[in-house]
């Protein structure tokens, strides 16, 4: 876990009571998402929820640790990191839908 430091008791115990109040979490981006052709940038899901894309699987592909240029593309799974509230809010922006013309 640490690879040069050896973390005391309480040390472990405040890393266990962060990992308790944090989720992961799967979106797929479904082809009428506002979020199709924007950038993680133009998202600012980070900025504006708090959370954090760890990856992204595009068919057969794993993207980790994507960039904030990476382009997001119709059923594309984000694969996210943040607490409760942060991931809800993210999860309700992600499902707006592009206006029809």
């Amino acid at each position: 876990m640490f690879r040069s430091l050896s973390p005391t008791n309480e040390h472990l115990d405040d890393i266990q009571k962060i990992l308790a109040l944090t989720v992961t979490e799967s979106y797929l981006v479904t082809p009428d998402s506002a979020a199709v052709g924007k950038t993680l940038r133009d998202l600012q899901l980070r900025s504006v929820t708090g959370v954090t894309v760890m990856g992204i699987l595009r068919g057969n592909q794993s993207i980790t640790n994507p960039g904030p240029a990476t382009r997001i593309q119709a059923e594309d799974i984000l694969v996210m990191f943040g607490s409760h509230q942060q991931l809800d809010h993210a999860l309700s922006l992600l499902s707006l839908h592009t206006p029809e013309n």
